[in-house]
């Protein structure tokens, strides 16, 4: 928001510091929580979690291609501020699955190195690699887009909005923590 306001010289609205301030204090207080995963307990190769991971990358990317659907519809006519950030949510959803499977990734990143490699973990692996890829180079290619047609100080939080919902959503849904 400052950078918007000093380099692009965008007015600042009471609603957007608002809406800073929230995000703000949302992270904060999810910093504060100390959810932390261990990944390296994790068997990364466990049914449960698999089937737990899958459901909510499918849920993720059913979101994201909502938006998309919707911001095309609303390209039609010509409604370019809610259309940025349509764009920006959609890129904080593929950027909340990059931050999710790149923990995953990493653990068998790790196998990797140790000469750990069940066919199963070379799977995994070469599928993480081809996912991270598209949805970080999908990501940011939204978020461009999204500041071409919206203000920067409305895009960027929008897209945090995925990015700070998921982590809690992983914690207690996908890895089964309390």
């Amino acid at each position: 928001a400052l950078g918007s306001h000093l380099i692009v010289h965008e007015r600042l609205r009471a609603s957007e510091f608002l809406g800073v301030f929230l995000m703000v204090a949302a992270v904060t207080l999810l910093g504060l929580s100390r959810l932390s995963i261990e990944i390296r307990d994790r068997d990364l190769l466990d049914w449960g979690f698999l089937v737990r991971s899958g459901l909510f990358t499918a849920a993720v990317l059913i979101f994201v291609a909502v938006l998309e659907i919707s911001q095309r519809a609303l390209a039609r006519r010509d409604s370019h501020g809610r259309r940025g950030l349509l764009l920006a949510l959609s890129s904080g959803g593929l950027l909340s699955l990059s931050n999710f499977w790149t923990s995953p990734f990493m653990g068998l990143v790790v196998h990797l190195l140790h000469r750990e490699l069940s066919p199963g973990t070379r799977w995994l692996l070469g599928v993480l690699s081809v996912l991270l890829l598209a949805v970080n180079l999908l990501g940011i290619g939204r978020m461009q887009t999204a500041f071409r047609v919206s203000r920067a100080t409305q895009a960027v939080p929008f897209q945090q909005i995925p990015l700070q919902i998921a982590p809690p959503i992983v914690y207690l849904a996908v890895f089964d923590l309390t």
